[in-house]
């Protein structure tokens, strides 16, 4: 049996273009799944990833130019910095802490400086408790993206979620993150 969705942003967007429909869903962690159907048959995937997947594959929609609007339906930018095109598709989505970790590889004469910055955020998840994700962005790698904690109801649970994972919680939005706390109580 399927899992109720309890909270409305989790629900899928569509729009429609000359012939077909094109359906975008938010599958948390910041990942998404972009699918299109054409009248008569299935959905089909077209992409699967985060806010960088979709821009590259809005920046392929631009031919024919009818198919230009889709994009824009959906809020996916083409450019921009990585922030501000994820919180256009999550406007519900909060930072609730950054950390930066620099380390030095290599030998004598030969060595060099990796860093890594981390950022912490929460949103309220499918089932109305919090989610907790990290983006880890790395020099000359790029980023990733992986959950930390699922369906939190306490700051108790999300504190201790983050400190397994390793980073410190004392920088943490503490009065965001109890905002979000308050509206999934009030979600039940």
């Amino acid at each position: 049996m399927a899992a109720k969705t309890r909270y409305g942003a989790w629900e899928p967007s569509f729009a429609s273009a000359c012939v077909g429909c094109w359906r975008l869903s938010y599958q948390g962690v910041g990942e998404w799944t972009l699918h299109y159907r054409m009248p008569g048959q299935a959905w089909e995937e077209k992409e699967c990833g985060d806010v960088n997947t979709l821009s590259r594959w809005a920046r392929t929609m631009g031919t024919p130019p009818r198919l230009e609007s889709i994009p824009l339906h959906f809020d996916i930018h083409k450019t921009g910095s990585y922030e501000k095109r994820l919180f256009r598709l999550r406007d519900s989505l909060i930072i609730i802490g950054w950390e930066e970790r620099c380390t030095t590889e290599g030998g004598i004469g030969t060595s060099f400086v990796s860093e890594s910055e981390v950022t912490l955020y929460a949103e309220q998840g499918v089932q109305g408790g919090v989610d907790v994700w990290a983006r880890c962005r790395e020099s000359f790698i790029g980023g990733s993206n992986w959950s930390i904690a699922k369906d939190c109801w306490s700051m108790e649970e999300i504190e201790s979620a983050i400190e397994n994972e390793g980073y410190s919680t004392a920088f943490l939005n503490i009065c965001q993150l109890n905002d979000l706390l308050k509206c999934s109580w009030m979600s039940l």
